[in-house]
């Protein structure tokens, strides 16, 4: 048949189905093929395909995981090095502070230690951890008492803690009497002036200028 002919008896087909009151396509032409329509697609979030056949639809939720940029890579911050304390024994401690009572002996050295508080934290540390070893005692005390060059160099001493750590040697050695009479001294030496006698009486209580000076006749 002519392809001219074929479509004019296609067309009367359909018009004789629309006036038999039927509608839809003839059934030579087959069936409609499924229609996907699918929403954008974005990155870490959650997107939905709907598929429609034979006038139904379905809509499914489709999961996408965030992309990850190419030749990029998250590095965790470094970590801090520890700086490792130097470990003395109680030969090499004394030794050490020996010496630096014989520094301090110097009054132009002894203004330059007493600004540098790891100075005043090693004579804390002797004190605190050895409060009976009469030596380091003896030399740590000394060092305080020579630190004492001006004011200032008292002031922070004193925020340092050190005349609590002189009152706990204080109250550790009751008998020893050198050690008494040296930290009696000290606290001498750091009372220069009116204001800084009341910071020391405030701290560490009259009672034990008393004590000190009972020792000390």
């Amino acid at each position: 048949m002519h392809p001219a002919s074929a479509a004019v008896l296609q067309e009367q087909k359909r018009v004789n189905r629309f006036d038999e009151g039927k509608t839809g396509p003839l059934p030579s032409e087959g069936k409609t093929k499924p229609v996907s329509k699918w929403a954008p697609i974005q990155t870490g979030t959650v997107s939905s395909a709907t598929t429609t056949t034979s006038g139904t639809s379905t809509t499914r939720p489709t999961v996408l995981a965030p992309l990850k940029s190419a030749g990029t890579s998250v590095r965790s911050p470094a970590k801090p090095k520890e700086t490792k304390k130097e470990v003395l024994t109680e030969s090499q401690l004394e030794t050490k502070l020996k010496e630096m009572q014989g520094r301090t002996q110097d009054k132009t050295q002894a203004k330059r230690i007493s600004r540098n508080k790891d100075t005043i934290a090693t004579l804390l540390d002797s004190l605190n951890t050895k409060p009976k070893f009469t030596k380091m005692v003896e030399y740590s005390v000394e060092c305080l008492k020579n630190l004492a060059v001006d004011e200032s160099s008292v002031d922070e001493m004193i925020e340092e803690g050190v005349l609590e750590t002189l009152l706990k040697v204080m109250k550790l050695n009751p008998y020893n009497e050198k050690i008494q009479r040296m930290i009696n001294t000290t606290l001498e030496a750091f009372a220069m002036n009116d204001r800084l006698a009341a910071v020391i009486a405030k701290r560490i209580g009259p009672g034990a200028f008393v004590f000190f000076n009972e020792k000390a006749c």
